[in-house]
């Protein structure tokens, strides 16, 4: 645990070094998808963003977690976006819309019925690579990249104005699509195996985001029905093409 610490402190120091207090990592996705990376490089928040909306939000807490990825902000070489505005009170009202919990996406993804597939690290439950960063094929990194989406429906999760009640995850469709569309481009015997099994056997929906009119406030204990209605991005399912 001593030397996760000192890496993080590390960052912390080079960080005042620099004078910057406050940075912001992005990356963007196919559909107006945003995550967002936030840190004062003591804290850091992720952050969803659909269309410039806010549509999810959480604190990174585990300490190896952190440890790992706020010294990226200080040697990703141009990565973090210094032209974002990022101070004081904008760290702190991104703080106040964070649900303070702990969540790690990668830990918190179940997969139905596989362990990794041979000869990858990344294709299966969970990963057994070293870093968030190796990978051992085409294939593997094609999973790399779906492991990395980040709008998803844990088992028995409740978000996006729905339950999840599959014991598996269910991913955002463009995700899913686009792991379908590496690994056919990937052409090898192993990303067909995965394909056909991920794609026809596993899994057979994933969910997209859209608008609805939603109640935002009721009445007392619900008596009197809806108080004001809002519109609120919904998850819809959709099946998912055969491999």
């Amino acid at each position: 645990m001593l030397p996760s610490r000192l890496t993080l402190l590390f960052a912390s120091f080079l960080c005042v070094i620099s004078g910057s207090r406050y940075a912001t990592k992005i990356r963007v996705f196919d559909g107006g998808l945003e995550v967002h990376e936030t840190t004062d490089f003591s804290r850091l928040f992720v952050s969803e963003r659909l269309d410039g909306e806010l549509i999810d939000c959480w604190e990174v807490t585990d300490i190896e977690e952190l440890s790992k990825r706020v010294p990226l902000f200080v040697a990703s070489n141009g990565e973090v976006d210094s032209d974002v505005a990022v101070d004081q009170r904008a760290f702190a009202d991104l703080a106040a819309k964070c649900k303070h919990q702990s969540r790690s996406p990668t830990n918190s993804r179940h997969k139905r019925a596989m362990s990794i597939f041979p000869g990858t690290n990344w294709c299966g439950s969970g990963h057994q690579a070293p870093d968030p960063h190796t990978t051992s094929s085409e294939t593997d990194k094609c999973c790399r990249q779906h492991d990395s989406c980040p709008i998803f429906l844990g088992s028995g999760e409740f978000k996006y104005g729905t339950r999840n009640y599959l014991p598996y995850t269910i991913s955002y469709c463009k995700c899913d699509y686009r792991f379908h569309g590496c690994l056919k481009n990937t052409s090898s015997v192993a990303a067909d195996l995965l394909g056909r099994f991920y794609f026809n056997v596993a899994h057979n929906e994933c969910f997209d985001l859209v608008y609805e009119e939603t109640c935002k406030e009721w009445y007392l204990f619900g008596l009197g029905g809806c108080k004001s209605y809002g519109r609120t991005r919904v998850a819809r399912f959709r099946e998912l093409p055969r491999y």
